[in-house]
Formats: structure tokens, C-alpha cells, sequence
């Protein structure tokens, strides 16, 4: 999704802990919601609406699809060569 979007929705990091107050008395069940592009989806933002801004000049779009995006991270990711961020569906020109 932050690619999609121009990092306007981002992953939430789960800090799981005890509800303050009265809250604590109160049984809580977790929930997890989780969204996967097809593999032929375009990771380009989805720019140029009321929301998600248009690219600027000097964005270059990556043009991958997300299998060939998921492929490039996970090397990306193994070889220690990037962390577990995003570029939100661009990159700096060159």
C-alpha cells in the first residue's frame, strides 16, 4: 500500500500492551487485515487525484510489477543491501 499510495497508508506496527484504566478488565481481540496486489499490478503510485498527489518532476517510476517488485526486495532484503522501508512507488532521478 505505501507504494501504491505515496506512503499516504502505511503498515501500523503492532505494540501490543495493556489497555489503560478500566479498559484492562475488558477481553480484546486481535485482529489482522492484510491486502496483497496481483502479481501483474503495476508498483507505480497511483498519483494524480484529490488525495494522492501526482508525481513531481524528477520522480522516475519503477515500472516493476509487484512479482518483480517482491523478487528484487526479498534479494534486496537477504543480501542486507536495503531494510524493510519503501521508496512509496518511486525513486530519486539519478
Amino acid at each position: 500500500m505505501v507504494q501504491l499510495t505515496k506512503s499516504l497508508l502505511r503498515r501500523n506496527i503492532n505494540r501490543a500492551t495493556y489497555a489503560p484504566g478500566d479498559q484492562a478488565k475488558e477481553v480484546r481481540f486481535p485482529l489482522g487485515f492484510l491486502a496483497k496486489p496481483e502479481l501483474e499490478t503495476l508498483m507505480n503510485a497511483l498519483g494524480g487525484s484529490d488525495v494522492i498527489p501526482a508525481a513531481e518532476q524528477g520522480e522516475v517510476m519503477l515500472n516493476l510489477s509487484a512479482e518483480q517488485w517482491a523478487k528484487q526486495k526479498t534479494i534486496a532484503l537477504r543480501s542486507g543491501e536495503d531494510s524493510a522501508r519503501s521508496r512509496a512507488g518511486s525513486i530519486a532521478a539519478a
